[in-house]
């Protein structure tokens, strides 16, 4: 008799994605075009390779600059624009189930931005990568 072979694994796949916004904005229309492409391209490849979704974490989060001189400004800001991304994801077909969120506002800065430039539109641009929402895919592959 042949010894059965063993049942095949699933095995765990991490995806993820960063949606940039432009600036003091977090509707979908301000979101970076490059973004929504990454984003599509994110679920149409759980859906092609029919990965089984754990879950979906988003983490939004905001630049440093805040004109309105409301200390939580930025961390409502960060949780609309998560509150959009978990939008886009059920329009493509995403369980919102599946989806937890958090906002850190500008307390997670990945570009610094110091050196000086020659107007505010080439600051913002800099600090473009802190006006993100952060998008982590866990799945298994069957």
């Amino acid at each position: 008799v042949a010894p059965v072979p063993p049942a095949p694994r699933s095995q765990e796949v991490q995806l993820s994605a960063g949606v940039l916004f432009n600036f003091d904005k977090h509707d979908p229309k301000n979101m970076r075009p490059f973004s929504v492409v990454q984003l599509e391209e994110l679920v149409r490849k759980v859906q092609r390779e029919k990965l089984v979704v754990k879950s979906i974490k988003l983490s939004g989060h905001a630049d440093r600059l805040n004109s309105t001189g409301q200390n939580d400004y930025n961390q409502r800001l960060s949780e609309r624009r998560v509150t959009t991304v978990k939008a886009e994801l059920v329009k493509l077909g995403i369980d919102p189930k599946l989806v937890s969120t958090a906002a850190s506002g500008d307390s997670q800065q990945v570009q610094g931005c110091e050196q000086r430039f020659k107007g505010q539109a080439d600051l913002r641009e800099c600090l473009l990568p802190n006006r993100r929402v952060e998008v982590v895919i866990e799945a298994l592959r069957p």
